[in-house]
């Protein structure tokens, strides 16, 4: 079966993940200096983390090899965000749902670095991404437009840093939906990634 009801119940503990994937430390470190970033800045850096974290995932189902780094630079095939999304897709390792929120993640990310004084708290940008939200249902958010940003990036990295973890990733046993736990368990499990520092106003 392929309905969200049906996807196994996963706790994620940071402790273990950074035992078992020692490239969770750098992400966990990134994320605690966020409060000395502006908003813009704040979200540029989260969606670097995802894109990143995206990136890692993509090479554990690849050949181990130089030419298949090669590809993730420059002006490669897979040197940009947007083409990770689709092949990450493609091979399985990430949800239709994951996806199209990947994209809507991106193309936010991408008016934030075209634009540097741009307003959080002015429509249209503001309505985007305090629509995004996490295919697992209800987790929590934030009324603050750049922050609901952050936090819905971050809950996301850590699922993709989960999936780097496993030992035994393979097609045939990656679920078609993401692993997805309980909004109680989800809230203090990913703690460290949600009490997000308040970020300085831009107006």
């Amino acid at each position: 079966m392929n309905s969200e009801s049906s996807v196994k119940v996963i706790e994620i503990d940071l402790a273990e993940l950074v035992d078992r994937w020692p490239k969770t430390q750098s992400y966990v470190e990134l994320f605690s200096d966020l409060e000395h970033e502006s908003e813009r800045g704040a979200v540029l850096l989260t969606a670097a983390a995802l894109d990143d974290a995206l990136k890692d995932l993509l090479r554990i189902r690849l050949v181990q090899a130089k030419s298949t780094d090669e590809l993730f630079d420059g002006t490669a095939p897979l040197a940009t965000f947007s083409a990770r999304i689709n092949l990450s897709f493609s091979v399985g390792v990430i949800s239709q749902q994951e996806r199209s929120l990947l994209h809507k993640l991106r193309k936010i990310r991408n008016d934030c670095a075209h634009v540097r004084a741009i307003r959080f708290h002015e429509a249209p940008l503001r309505d985007r991404c305090l629509a995004l939200n996490l295919p697992y249902g209800e987790i929590g958010g934030s009324e603050h437009p750049a922050r609901h940003y952050v936090i819905i990036a971050q809950m996301l990295v850590l699922i993709l840093l989960w999936r780097s973890s496993q030992e035994n990733l393979t097609l045939s046993d990656t679920p078609t939906h993401p692993p997805t736990r309980t909004k109680d368990s989800v809230v203090e499990q990913m703690s460290f990634l949600v009490k997000i520092p308040a970020f300085r106003s831009q107006g």
